[in-house]
């Protein structure tokens, strides 16, 4: 099966051992979430559909809030 999202792979690699809480999203030219476009994206199984998708409409995180960083839980932090 292939990966729903594989242009948010490698960019997740990089980062430390962590825990976010956020939405994943596709924006569209002006910036704003098309949240029909990501159902759709979500139910594609299909690799050639999967890899179109994310070079013409790529997804990307919105992190809301860091809860874990390696082995420190950060939820009792003050913001």
């Amino acid at each position: 099966m292939a990966l729903a999202f594989p242009e948010l792979v490698e960019d997740l690699a990089k980062l430390p051992d962590l825990v976010l809480d956020g939405e994943l999203v596709i924006l569209d030219a002006q910036g704003h979430p098309q949240f029909e476009q990501l159902r759709r994206r979500a139910l594609m199984s299909r690799r050639i559909n999967i890899e179109h998708a994310a070079q013409t409409g790529p997804a990307a995180i919105v992190a809301f809030d860091l809860l874990m960083l390696e082995d420190k839980d950060l939820r009792k932090l003050l913001l």
